[in-house]
C-alpha cells in the first residue's frame, strides 16, 4: 500500500456548492462490456458513447437499460481502426468522430457506430506532435500541437535529465482536417529528458505533476490553459480571446513529504514487478520533480457555456476531487466536490459521467445527477 500525505482539508467557501446524486446508470460491469482504458465518454439523450483506448473500440450503450447496443472500431491502421484512441467528440449533427493521435487522423461513425469515413491531418504545420483535439463549432476543430525541441532550432540540445519546457501552437482545422491558422504559441508541457545508461540515447516523456496544457470545448467556444497560473484563457469559435477564468488559488508546493510518498510507492512496484530496487530508488530520488503542482488538471465544457475546471489533487491524499463551475458571463456560479475515485469526463446541465477504477484496476462508467444547492 503506497504512502499517504496529510493535508488540511479545503475551506468552506460563498459560491454555490453542488452535490453529485447517486448513479443513475453503471455500464462496463460484465464480461462483454468491460473497458481497459476509458478516455472520454459522450451523454446524449438515449446513449452513453464511452472511448476505450486499451481495447481500441467504442461501445455504445441504452441509456434507460444501461445494455450495449452497438461497438465501432479495433485495433489496426484501416479505415476505422485505431492505433491510439484519445477523443470521441460530438461536433454536431448526428455523427460521432474519433481522434487517432498515434495516426493523427480522425474517423466518422454513425450513431450505430457504422464507420462513414477517415480523414488524416495533413499539410504545413500538421506533421508534428498533437496534445489535444476537441470539436470547435460544426465539424470544424481546435487542437494543441506541440513544436520541434525549441533548442534545436537554435542549435543547441536539450540538457539530459534534466526538465525541460516544450512549445505548443494552438490550431484551427477545417472539418476536413486542413489548416485553418493558428491561434497563438505558448510555453506548455514540462517535460524530462533521461539519458540511457548504456549511452546509447536517451527516452523523453512528460515530467510527473508537471504542467500540462488544458483544453476544452463546446459550441459557444472554447478555454485554454497550462495550470502555470491559476486561470485559463476562454476564446470564441474563431480564435477571438473573451475573457480570463481565474480559480483564485495559489500552486500548491511539491513537499518532501510528496516524494517520499512517491519513491517509496515506486519502490513497491518495482517488488511487485521482480525490478532492480536499488535502481529503482535511486532513479526516483534523484528525480527532477518540479517545484509545485499545477494550478488545475483538467476543464469540461457544456454545450451552453458553462466552463468546469478541476483543480490538481494533490496525491496520496484523501481529497476529494474539487471543481470549480464557471457561468458563460465568466462567473464563479458553484464548486463541486467529487469522490477521489470519480474521474469527471463529460457534464451537462443536469447530469456528469465519469470513470471509476476499482483496487483491481477494473473499470466502470457511471451517470450522476447534479444536485443543486
Amino acid at each position: 500500500m503506497g504512502a499517504v500525505v496529510a493535508v488540511a482539508c479545503c475551506a468552506p467557501s460563498a459560491q454555490a456548492q453542488w452535490r453529485l446524486g447517486p448513479p443513475d446508470l453503471t455500464v462496463g460491469q460484465d464480461t462483454a462490456s468491460f473497458f481497459e482504458d476509458v478516455v472520454e465518454v459522450i451523454l446524449s439523450e438515449d446513449r452513453i458513447y464511452v472511448a476505450d483506448s486499451g481495447l481500441r473500440r467504442i461501445l455504445a450503450f441504452d441509456r434507460s437499460t444501461g445494455q450495449r447496443t452497438a461497438t465501432g472500431g479495433r485495433r489496426g491502421a484501416g479505415p476505422g481502426e485505431f492505433r491510439f484512441l484519445s477523443w470521441i467528440g460530438d461536433c454536431g449533427g448526428d455523427t460521432i468522430f474519433a481522434w487517432d493521435s498515434g495516426q493523427r487522423r480522425v474517423s466518422l461513425f454513425s450513431q450505430d457506430l457504422a464507420h462513414i469515413r477517415t480523414f488524416r491531418m495533413e499539410g504545413a504545420g500538421l506533421e508534428r506532435s498533437w496534445t489535444a483535439l476537441k470539436c470547435a463549432g460544426p465539424g470544424t476543430f481546435v487542437g494543441i500541437a506541440r513544436n520541434a525541441d525549441p533548442m534545436l532550432s537554435l542549435g543547441r540540445s536539450i540538457p539530459l535529465n534534466e526538465m525541460w519546457r516544450a512549445t505548443h501552437d494552438i490550431v484551427l482545422l477545417e472539418p476536413d482536417g486542413a489548416l485553418r491558422g493558428v491561434l497563438r504559441t505558448f510555453l506548455g508541457e514540462e517535460r524530462y529528458r533521461e539519458a540511457h545508461r548504456d549511452g546509447t540515447g536517451f527516452s523523453d516523456y512528460a515530467l510527473i505533476w508537471g504542467l500540462r496544457p488544458v483544453l476544452a470545448s463546446s459550441s459557444r467556444g472554447f478555454v485554454v490553459g497550462t495550470g502555470e497560473a491559476s486561470s485559463l484563457v476562454r476564446y470564441d469559435l474563431d480564435g477571438n480571446v473573451l475573457d480570463t477564468l481565474s480559480l483564485g488559488e495559489s500552486r500548491v508546493v511539491v513537499s518532501r513529504a510528496h516524494v517520499d510518498a512517491n519513491v517509496q510507492t515506486r519502490i513497491e512496484r518495482a517488488e511487485d514487478r521482480g525490478l532492480d530496487i536499488p535502481s529503482a530508488r535511486s532513479f526516483w530520488e534523484e528525480y527532477p520533480y518540479p517545484s509545485h503542482f499545477p494550478a488545475f488538471r483538467r476543464a469540461l465544457m457544456t454545450a451552453n457555456g458553462f466552463v468546469w475546471v478541476e483543480r490538481f489533487a494533490e496525491p496520496y491524499t484523501e481529497q476529494p476531487r474539487h471543481w470549480k463551475v464557471f457561468a458563460p458571463d465568466g462567473t464563479l456560479a458553484a464548486t463541486v466536490d467529487v469522490p477521489r475515485g470519480f474521474e469527471l469526463l463529460w457534464v451537462d446541465e443536469t447530469h456528469v459521467v465519469g470513470v471509476v477504477t476499482d483496487e483491481l484496476g477494473v473499470q466502470t462508467v457511471q451517470v450522476r445527477p447534479i444536485q443543486r444547492t
